[in-house]
């Protein structure tokens, strides 16, 4: 998680203080309302990436105390890889696009659900130790 999370820091930073290097692969038109609105967005985007970054870095610590955490990362993971998807089958983007986000994303996603602190590997019948 705390692998991921780093991640997601990363590239919120990135899409924040460079957005043109995020949306320029993508042919977005090059008129000042595009652009503008597209560095808005992406301002705003990676706002979003930092603080969830944050959020699993923070659950990362303890996963067992901050299971909301963990599963925050799972959804994150899954809807990412989701919406990613839905942007392939409606030709938003190509896969050749967006393969490496793909792959980032499902690796993760796999992870964290084979790593996810289940009641069984927590020894939840005996109550989580005392900090």
């Amino acid at each position: 998680m705390l692998l991921f999370g780093l991640v997601q820091i990363a590239v919120g930073i990135f899409m924040w203080l460079r957005p043109e290097r995020m949306y320029a692969p993508f042919n977005i038109p090059a008129t000042a309302a595009a652009t503008n609105f597209a560095s808005y967005i992406l301002g705003i985007t990676g706002a979003l990436f930092i603080a969830s970054g944050l959020l699993v870095i923070f659950g990362a610590v303890r996963p067992a105390r901050n299971l909301n955490a963990v599963r925050f990362a799972i959804l994150w993971s899954l809807l990412s890889l989701s919406s990613q998807i839905y942007a392939i089958v409606k030709h938003y983007v190509t896969l050749g696009e967006v393969v490496l986000s793909l792959a980032v994303f499902l690796f993760f996603l796999v992870v964290f659900i084979l790593f996810y602190p289940w009641p069984w590997r927590r020894d939840s019948h005996r109550g989580l130790p005392e900090d």
